[in-house]
């Protein structure tokens, strides 16, 4: 008992004597002088500082070996003069081998020669046909443009200019005093009328001979057909024209007193339309379509249009298809259709007289805006302008029939008609500052 006491004693002043041995030495670390502390911390950062600066100079080195690495050419391996091996996969280097086996590691010395005489004529090739083609450049920029002469020129900035003649004209003046009238006024054209307002047809020689006569001296020629607005035409039967009140009533008159075809007799169409062959037949260059509508006026009484009834369509359509019709039958002619201005009105009204709608999409190639100030009556409309009275601003109302006229016809040719005045010059301006491609003096 006492020996396991006795050896525990002992170890527990062992374990004493070496906790105060520790003490003393932390202490003594402890109660170490400032100035120590100083120089084993600056010591600490000198060799941290050298650490850092030691990883950064290997980080910079390899950061410059993998520049370098990637901006290294991608060359072949250097050449040896002489291998026994294809060194280059090539048919520039010769094939052939020497008692050693060994062949020349160098293209052949004639391809070679040839490759380079190939590419210097190339270059030159591509030299000598850009100096000509710069030269040849530089000699067409000096050229001076080939001026028009003078007829060819005011020919190409020239309207189409027809002059209105009837056939009383013809008969009592003479082919000569035609010639003198259209060259009075400037008209490269000669408008004939081949079936008046009235519904008198002029198809006879003297026509054909007169027309014949302006081909020859460089004068193109229209006929002007008044279609339905007609008070003479036979009447076949009782549908041939517009009636009173019903199909057996009187014939129907406008308001000046004039009588009308119906537009859904077939016979009245067909009736129109031989007179529109009539005139190709004749020679003429433009056939020209007047009163292709219904009476715009109710007359002394309600007209009546027998087969109305029986058309599918509306009146407009009924119109558009007769105008596709005369212009089969104009053969080459030109169509033109003369019409007020409510046919160039995008807008137009489609129960509301003469058209019921606007000729803006018929197969006439040409229409002509009607602004004959004899025809005109009060307060007219222009679009949006309106005019009490044309007749005080003939100018003022011809332009702005013209600029209507253009801006609305689309890929259409524009004319404008305008009655032949005293102002004549003043009527002639209007009409060619309107923007219309050509007029019609009436």
């Amino acid at each position: 008992m006492q020996c396991k006491k006795t050896g525990k004693l002992c170890e527990f002043f062992r374990l004493k004597l070496s906790m105060k041995k520790n003490k003393k030495q932390v202490s003594e670390k402890q109660n170490e002088s400032q100035a120590l502390r100083r120089r084993r911390l600056a010591l600490s950062k000198i060799q941290e500082s050298r650490k850092k600066q030691k990883t950064g100079a290997e980080q910079q080195k390899k950061a410059v070996f993998a520049k370098r690495l990637r901006a290294y050419p991608l060359k072949r391996a250097p050449e040896t003069l002489r291998t026994k091996g294809y060194y280059r996969f090539t048919r520039d280097y010769p094939i052939t081998v020497d008692e050693n086996g060994l062949r020349e590691n160098s293209p052949a010395k004639k391809r070679t020669a040839k490759k380079k005489a190939i590419w210097i004529i190339s270059v030159l090739a591509v030299f000598l046909a850009s100096f000509i083609l710069a030269k040849t450049c530089v000699y067409l920029s000096s050229v001076e443009p080939e001026t028009a002469s003078g007829h060819e020129a005011e020919k190409k900035d020239e309207i189409s200019s027809f002059l209105r003649i009837s056939p009383g004209d013809i008969k009592s003046v003479g082919f000569e005093a035609v010639m003198a009238e259209l060259q009075k006024y400037g008209c490269t054209g000669a408008l004939i009328e081949i079936k008046d307002v009235s519904g008198k047809t002029y198809l006879g020689s003297e026509t054909s001979e007169t027309v014949n006569l302006l081909k020859d001296s460089g004068i193109k020629t229209a006929a002007y057909i008044s279609c339905f607005k007609d008070s003479v035409s036979p009447d076949e039967d009782i549908a041939f024209r517009v009636r009173k009140n019903s199909s057996a009533g009187e014939i129907w008159k406008d308001n000046s007193g004039s009588g009308w075809l119906n537009p859904f007799s077939q016979q009245s169409k067909s009736y129109i339309l031989n007179t529109v062959s009539a005139a190709s037949k004749l020679g003429f260059d433009i056939i020209v379509l007047d009163n292709v509508c219904f009476p715009s006026d109710s007359g002394t009484s309600p007209p009546y249009y027998s087969g109305e009834s029986d058309y599918n369509g509306t009146r407009n359509q009924l119109l558009m298809s007769f105008i596709s019709d005369a212009v089969a039958n104009a053969g080459s002619a030109q169509t033109a259709v003369l019409c007020s201005f409510s046919a160039f009105d995008p807008a137009a009204a489609s129960d509301r007289a003469p058209y019921y709608g606007n000729l803006l999409e018929t197969a006439a190639g040409i229409l002509c805006a009607d602004a004959r100030i004899s025809q005109q009556q009060k307060n007219v409309a222009i679009g949006s302008q309106k005019f009490a009275d044309p007749s005080q601003i003939p100018y003022a109302f011809i332009l702005s029939a013209g600029e209507y006229a253009a801006e609305n016809s689309g890929l259409k040719t524009s004319f404008l008609c305008f009655d032949k005045t005293g102002n004549f010059e003043n009527e002639h301006n209007a009409a060619v500052f309107s923007g219309v491609s050509g007029y019609i003096i009436w």
